[in-house]
């Protein structure tokens, strides 16, 4: 995909690639299903198909910068972009809360009738993250990766 989408850039043209999912989705406080329920997450990523082909990484951020190297991409710079959202005495300030109960849907989304995830634990995780983010509770981080980096020098349209 990368060498199709640097010929139709400018020559020498740049591109930004932010948030890059890398494999760490982390909730505190700990739960005793956090391991289980994450890798099985971080596995949806990685067994997903899109139109017959393989289309998920659950550590994209790190492939990515083999991947860039072999399209003949020139990276100057990368750097964590991680999403750290946390509350402060019991409340969140803005749309926290909305935003780690949209995170935890797609969780329950991609774990629903999972071969490796017991229903019934993944229902008991949801209602006890959804009663710590009321609670203003929750520590959330994904950890991500962003690049900025140069085309190869054919480009072209």
């Amino acid at each position: 995909m990368l060498p199709r989408l640097f010929r139709r850039a400018a020559p020498r043209g740049l591109f930004w690639f932010p948030i890059n999912y890398d494999g760490e989705t982390i909730f505190q406080p700990d739960q005793p299903d956090d391991a289980v329920l994450m890798k099985a997450y971080n596995q949806t990523m990685d067994e997903r198909v899109r139109y017959g082909r393989r289309a998920g990484d659950s550590t994209t951020g790190r492939h990515l910068f083999q991947h860039l190297a072999a399209a003949g991409a020139t990276i100057l710079a990368a750097g964590a972009s991680d999403w750290v959202v946390n509350g402060r005495n019991g409340r969140y300030e803005a749309d926290e809360e909305y935003f780690l109960n949209h995170i935890l849907y797609t969780i329950d989304d991609a774990l629903n009738n999972h071969p490796e995830v017991e229903s019934e634990a993944l229902a008991r995780w949801i209602a006890r993250r959804r009663e710590e983010v009321r609670r203003g509770e929750v520590v959330y981080i994904a950890h991500q990766l962003d690049f900025i980096g140069r085309c190869n020098a054919e480009g072209g349209r």
